[in-house]
């Protein structure tokens, strides 16, 4: 409330004061005049930049629209960096970043876009770049400025639909072999670690025989094109048989098992989120997401990379994927079981307000989870839900089931 009398007031007596960032220009940064920050994009091809009246805004559009923040490696260097407070980051880290990933590609062959997303991220992690891989914007305007070095590479566009999906199934692939190779259930019971081991490698499953399905139909996509001419079928009958499939997997989807269902005709289904060092850098965060013993909708993995790893998050995306997955189900009336007393407050009484206020809270500050809440509110539409507020820990046994499945995705999440 004082950030917005201060506000005010500069604006009546004629003392606003502005901050000029600057996330795509010669010195990315965080300006005080818009002199600066002109010199800084004047001429420069494809600058991002934009004026907001704080400075933590600015520096946030930086970070989320250019590189982000680095962890000084010594005294001297984060005595530079107060030095100059103008400066988001070192620029003489990126720079030799940008000399090394230019050197490894001249002396690679055949380089794909995750090859260069790969090298730069390990690149990075020695030069103590944080939260590199949050920032995919820095590898597309390295290939933008260096185009001699990469001549070979068939740069991606938004439309080259087939070659999203391909980088997209090599991510996940990744991050699969990330979460078994670092799997871990230890401090807890023998049978608490068994169930916690269940649901975990069931959830690993479902993921592997999707990143599957996909690849295959990829490699028919692929077969098609090349050998149109010899196929015997005809678009139309093949466009049919892919329907078929498409309404058959699904009227299976979820149906497996059978669904926990209350006298109203709600299916229930219990959420939680989980983070280890909640609020603090290097946090994990998790989702756990429950239908029943065994059941091939549960969910238990990290929150989206790119995300907050906080615990409201973790409990906002549980909430969505369960959403998600229940609509892909068929299912129409859902009863949400959680925990979280904010997650219900917030759809059942905050997000009209929200709204109304321009998304701005009581005391005048921006919804944090603002994307996220929306998000949440779209998967949900589809759905007639009900909300039921349970006691965490007190021996629930959905709740405990999904806590358990929240805290490994986000100990898969720790290990990566």
């Amino acid at each position: 409330m004082r950030n917005l009398f201060v506000s005010v007031g500069r604006l009546i007596f004629g003392t606003m004061e502005y901050f000029y960032a600057v996330a795509k220009g010669r010195n990315p940064g965080v300006y005080k005049t818009w002199d600066e920050c002109k010199a800084e994009v004047t001429k420069f091809p494809g600058p991002v930049y934009k004026k907001f009246p704080s400075k933590a805004e600015a520096e946030n559009f930086v970070v989320s629209r250019g590189r982000p923040l680095l962890k000084p490696k010594s005294t001297r260097e984060a005595s530079a960096l107060n030095k100059w407070p103008n400066k988001l980051e070192n620029d003489l880290r990126y720079d030799q970043m940008e000399m090394r990933l230019k050197d490894w590609a001249k002396n690679t062959s055949s380089l794909t876009q995750l090859d260069i997303q790969t090298e730069a991220s390990r690149i990075a992690n020695e030069l103590g770049i944080e939260n590199f891989n949050q920032s995919g914007g820095w590898i597309k305007y390295h290939l933008e400025c260096n185009p001699d070095v990469y001549k070979s590479l068939r740069i991606q566009s938004s439309g080259d639909k087939e070659s999203d999906q391909r980088l997209n199934l090599e991510r996940k692939l990744s991050s699969l072999e990330s979460r078994i190779s670092g799997l871990s259930t230890s401090g807890g019971s023998i049978p608490t670690r068994i169930r916690i081991l269940e649901h975990t490698l069931h959830s690993m499953h479902q993921e592997l025989h999707e990143i599957k399905r996909h690849l295959s139909t990829d490699t028919q996509g692929c077969f098609a094109a090349i050998n149109v001419r010899k196929r015997k079928k005809s678009k139309d009958a093949e466009d049919a048989e892919s329907s078929d499939e498409d309404s058959s997997s699904s009227k299976n989807f979820g149906t497996e098992k059978k669904f926990d269902i209350d006298a109203e005709g709600y299916v229930n289904v219990y959420t939680d989120g989980a983070c280890s060092g909640n609020g603090r850098s290097g946090a994990s965060a998790g989702i756990g997401v429950w239908f029943g013993d065994e059941h091939p909708l549960n969910v238990s993995r990290p929150v989206v990379d790119g995300c907050r790893a906080t615990n409201n998050f973790a409990e906002i995306q549980a909430v969505t994927v369960a959403a998600k997955q229940a609509t892909k189900a068929g299912v129409k009336k859902l009863k949400i079981n959680t925990d979280s007393q904010f997650l219900i407050s917030c759809i059942t009484q905050w997000m009209p307000k929200w709204k109304r206020n321009g998304w701005r809270k009581a005391d005048g500050d921006k919804v944090i989870n603002k994307e996220e809440l929306i998000e949440m509110e779209t998967a949900l539409q589809p759905l007639k839900i009900a909300w039921n507020h349970v006691r965490g820990h007190a021996g629930i046994r959905g709740n405990e089931m999904a806590d358990a499945l929240a805290r490994a995705g986000a100990a898969a999440r720790s290990t990566k």
